[in-house]
């Protein structure tokens, strides 16, 4: 948000300092558009639910995080002013799909950088602002590149990772809850009340069943964005619409 590079070539000569270009007002609303219109696009192909990606660094991400958001205008500088982006795009993707599909938001519990880094404190404040913005639900993941634990948490890390930074945020919200990370067949449970939802493999695409608190078991067609490898979802009971 407060420079990316301009003219990115194919191949990058690492001797070479990038020319930073900091995103225009103009250029904000057209990236929202665009959002929206690629959230329209999963609809008409007969999605279920699209999911808008706002962790692991990239621009959603960027916004939110005060390490890589330098900017003074209304896009910078407090919490509110850093999810401004975010919220303009769930508000743009919603009115785009409306109430047909679901929409849910994938956020940092923690980067986990060493200096101005997105934290859990703010992910907690966070999470009601989706919720009020017409998310269905929140997945909660972490991590960034230079970040001290990886965004595909390896062998060594302890099975379900980051179990702890959502089971933070599911009580400041209504709408289910979910999260990733080395979760096994027999992931940790935090809570009693917890149902596990297991999502497709990275380029394989899938039907997968969502469990309403009704209990109502919906089908699913959809496309992960998870590692190659089995993960699950826990989502806790809350409002699905």
């Amino acid at each position: 948000p407060s420079g990316v590079p301009a003219g990115a070539a194919a191949v990058i000569d690492s001797r070479e300092v990038p020319v930073l270009k900091t995103l225009t007002l103009e250029e904000i609303s057209d990236v929202v558009g665009h959002f929206a219109a690629a959230a329209a696009r999963c609809k008409a192909a007969g999605f279920d639910f699209v999911e808008i990606h706002a962790g692991h660094g990239y621009l959603i991400s960027a916004f939110l995080t005060p390490h890589f958001n330098r900017r003074t205008d209304h896009y910078g500088g407090s919490l509110e002013n850093r999810a401004r982006f975010l919220m303009e795009i769930i508000h743009a993707v919603r009115d785009a799909v409306g109430d047909s599909i679901g929409v849910g938001v994938k956020i940092n519990g923690e980067d986990y950088l060493p200096k101005d880094g997105w934290t859990i404190a703010e992910a907690c404040v966070l999470a009601p602002m989706i919720e009020a913005a017409g998310a269905d639900y929140i997945s909660v993941t972490a991590g960034v590149m230079g970040g001290t634990r990886l965004t595909v948490p390896p062998m060594y890390e302890k099975q379900g990772c980051f179990v702890d930074l959502a089971e933070a945020i599911k009580p400041l919200v209504k709408i289910p809850v979910a999260t990733i990370g080395r979760m096994g067949p027999r992931p940790p449970l935090g809570s009693a009340a917890m149902s596990w939802l297991v999502t497709p493999s990275r380029d394989a695409i899938a039907t997968v069943t969502i469990v309403c608190p009704s209990g109502v078991q919906a089908p699913v067609k959809a496309i992960s964005a998870c590692a190659k490898s089995e993960s699950t979802l826990a989502a806790l009971p809350g409002r699905m619409r």
